[in-house]
């Protein structure tokens, strides 16, 4: 467990200007492992640890749009590759719906990405991972 705390005080060491609130190093383990999740998905852009921590509690506005609102989870998201095989190789496709506004869309299920498109128009609306859950109830037909 001592291993997960090192990263963070040895930035605080080489920062002279970085302040650690008790929020920040109570919550020193769960920044760490969204760090590594933020640093897979953005490689060298990712900046520091440090940085990250700052941003994520000194720049809200910043750190929330890269967070699940309902649940404060660092997203995953879906890459392109992801989307184009989802609309390729499709597992399920929903029936067209409408909202009250009069807007219609469909959903068309891949393996990795659901994708949301108006089907009118062909204009993608939404991307989100395919829950791993309604994948195996399509592949038992429960669905």
């Amino acid at each position: 467990m001592r291993a997960i705390f090192v990263p963070i005080f040895k930035e605080v060491r080489n920062q002279q200007n970085v302040r650690y609130t008790p929020e920040m190093m109570r919550n020193a383990k769960i920044d760490s492992n969204q760090y590594e999740r933020y640093r897979e998905v953005l490689k060298e852009d990712a900046g520091s640890l440090a940085d990250f921590r700052q941003m994520k509690y000194n720049e809200p506005e910043k750190f929330g749009n890269m967070s699940d609102p309902k649940t404060g989870k660092l997203r995953s998201g879906v890459t392109v590759d992801d989307i184009s095989e989802a609309l390729k190789t499709l597992l399920d496709v929903r029936t067209v719906k409408t909202d009250r506004q009069g807007r219609r869309s469909q959903k068309y299920i891949g393996k990795y990405a659901t994708v949301t498109v108006n089907p009118d128009s062909g204009i993608l609306l939404q991307c989100n991972p395919t829950d791993a859950d309604y994948i195996r109830r399509i592949k038992n037909a429960k669905v």
